[in-house]
């Protein structure tokens, strides 16, 4: 996931390129990316980490179990009502930045899901039909918890970033939905160790160094 993470991070810097977002002082690019990756590494983890220490107060997530639900819809209608609306979001967002800037920052969320779904894995937005909104809310949390520590961090350091987004909660909302991707993209990776324990995995690829052979006697 730390992986998944710096690459994300680099995706989301060269998409700003395209819709100037946000803007920092210019630097040297190798020294830029020696400095910056390793903060890129460390943002993916402290979101699902983050977020999963806001799952554990019973509290929040009771009520957020029982909010308004949504129809199901079947998967295929999805895919095609998510994929053109991504492709019109990368495509309109970087032709009209001042008004289309939301659905371009949307689009790696509406892609990714209409790639699960494709996949037939489960999605972010799987308990919407139920009424559970725990894992959307406690991961959007857990992005603004997370880019707001960072961003501080940031700019108590000396780094200088001006934002391009009109109001904080357009900062907020663009924080919460990097939340919700990582914690979409935490989905995906461990997609492939899902239901298997740890003791299946040690049987499965180690053996008995010593061959044991038994006789009666």
């Amino acid at each position: 996931m730390s992986g998944v993470s710096a690459v994300l991070a680099w995706l989301l810097i060269y998409m700003n390129h395209f819709v100037a977002s946000w803007t920092v002082q210019p630097e040297n690019p190798v020294m830029q990316a020696l400095l910056y990756t390793p903060m890129f590494v460390l943002l993916g983890p402290a979101v699902l980490f983050t977020r999963a220490l806001l799952g554990t107060s019973s509290r929040l997530l009771k009520p957020l179990s029982r909010i308004i639900s949504f129809p199901k819809i079947k998967s295929e209608t999805l895919v095609f009502i998510l994929i053109p609306l991504a492709a019109f979001g990368i495509a309109g967002g970087a032709a009209w930045p001042e008004q289309l800037y939301w659905l371009f920052w949307a689009s790696p969320i509406l892609l990714l899901s209409a790639l699960q779904l494709l996949w037939n894995e489960g999605t972010i937005f799987s308990g919407l039909p139920s009424g559970d909104w725990g894992r959307i809310i406690c991961a959007a949390l857990a992005g603004i918890i997370v880019c707001n520590f960072v961003l501080a961090a940031y700019q108590y350091n000396g780094g200088i970033i001006n934002s391009a987004l009109h109001g904080s909660f357009f900062e907020q909302l663009g924080f919460a939905l990097f939340g919700l991707l990582c914690m979409q993209l935490g989905d995906i990776v461990a997609e492939k160790w899902r239901g298997t324990t740890r003791g299946e995995q040690f049987r499965k690829n180690s053996k008995f160094p010593i061959p044991v052979i038994s006789r009666k006697n």
